[in-house]
């Protein structure tokens, strides 16, 4: 039995779940915390009793189209050797099913508070997918190995990755283009938001539907531009709420769109925008034009 108590002493703040190692006195404390969520865990030694390891996985959010968000965490750390897969899901779903590269499938992990779900396995076990099972135990949506995010501890040193999702301002992704706007709706299953702005002198081009690799039966992203290299305005959106919130990055800074946070960042004549409203996420690209980031937000604010 897990004493959830003892390891909030330890920690000094809640845990949501645990995971017991019934061969020794190991235990793993999950909880969430930040915005965007993370799910931070921390290996408890009953022994001593100290906390052996502790991570933090990177920032997902699990939606109704995008059920579950997972990180594959590997320790090897204090005479602690564990591979454990933590993830969490969006409310409703009561179960994870991780469908793994060998003859025999891993009990359904049940999911436990705050949506978290951690489930060990051998550190040569494949995993290919995880299905987000409903209350009667159908599977609702699955995330693809793509989407896994990658979290290694060794020795104090901790490496890492994110899991592929899409990436809402960065040029054309995979996937097919059609021909206008009427058969982009029918394909990807809601109709795009066009802006009303643009600047002078930039024709539209055809409509790109681009599948998220990470989540197969998810809605596409429909992507469009106006103009061309060297001189184009690029516009991506895709439904529901982005698995793998926008970061940034060191030459980012925060503005809004409206009443929406929104992550801008510029280099030159260039720039990139990215908001989430309500139920769809955007992502704008400016290329070859001067004050890219005004044109981006000016874009973004006829939408």
């Amino acid at each position: 039995m897990a004493d959830l108590s003892g390891a909030e002493q330890l920690l000094r703040h809640p845990v949501a779940v645990a995971l017991v190692d019934e061969r020794t006195t190991v235990m793993i404390a999950a909880s969430v915390a930040g915005d965007p969520p993370r799910t931070r865990l921390a290996w408890i030694d009953w022994r001593a009793p100290t906390i052996a390891a502790r991570l933090v996985c990177p920032p997902g959010r699990p939606s109704r189209l995008r059920p579950v968000v997972a990180t594959d965490v590997r320790v090897d750390q204090a005479g602690i050797d564990d591979r454990v897969i933590a993830m969490r899901t969006v409310d409703g779903i009561v179960g994870v099913q991780l469908v793994v590269g060998d003859e025999v499938q891993p009990p359904v992990t049940p999911v436990g508070a705050e949506g978290i779900a951690l489930a060990r396995i051998a550190r040569d076990t494949p995993v290919i997918a995880i299905d987000a099972l409903s209350g009667a135990g159908e599977p609702v949506g699955r995330l693809d190995a793509a989407g896994l995010g990658m979290l290694s501890l060794a020795a104090g040193r901790v490496t890492g990755r994110l899991g592929v999702s899409h990436g809402l301002a960065a040029g054309f992704g995979g996937g097919h283009w059609v021909a206008d706007a009427d058969e982009a709706t029918f394909e990807a299953g809601f109709a795009p938001v066009l802006p009303t702005w643009l600047p002078e002198g930039l024709d539209r081009g055809m409509f790109h539907i681009e599948p998220d690799v990470a989540y197969p039966v998810a809605p596409p992203s429909v992507a469009v531009a106006w103009g061309r290299e060297p001189r184009r305005v690029l516009v991506r959106q895709a439904p529901g709420t982005l698995a793998s919130p926008d970061q940034g990055g060191a030459r980012s800074e925060p503005v809004t769109v409206g009443t929406w946070p929104a992550r801008m960042m510029t280099r030159g004549r260039f720039a990139t925008l990215v908001w989430q409203a309500q139920d769809r996420a955007f992502g704008i690209q400016v290329v070859g034009l001067d004050h890219p980031g005004e044109v981006a937000l000016r874009v973004a604010a006829s939408m």
